[in-house]
């Protein structure tokens, strides 16, 4: 994985090349212009995803190295917070309003 990054490096910056040298040589426009600019986008995308994923595998390689963190089973600060979040305004299980008049409520 890590390196695979030096390819992709390079893929990108040949393609990113000849990107320019279409726009600088052809002048494309609408639907090409669109294409080529797009291909620019994906190809940046794409190498940097490239880069994060080395990341990920040179952090996983020195986690790899370490002793296993055992994880508490509870954390006891979240728990009095915790209790309220189904109060708050916007939260999915929040107690809803009512928005009609009291006349229309007590005909349920």
């Amino acid at each position: 994985m890590v390196e695979g990054d030096v390819t992709i490096d390079r893929a990108e910056v040949d393609l990113e090349e000849d990107c320019l040298k279409i726009l600088a040589l052809y002048q494309p426009v609408a639907t090409d212009l669109r294409l080529i600019v797009s291909v620019m986008k994906i190809n940046n995308d794409i190498e940097r995803i490239g880069d994060l994923a080395v990341n990920i595998a040179e952090r996983a390689l020195f986690l790899c190295t370490e002793p296993p963190i055992e994880a508490p089973r509870t954390s006891p600060r979240c728990g009095p917070s915790a209790r309220h979040v189904d109060r708050e305004p916007g939260f999915a299980g929040a107690p809803r309003y009512e928005t009609r008049p009291r006349s229309a409520r007590r005909r349920r």
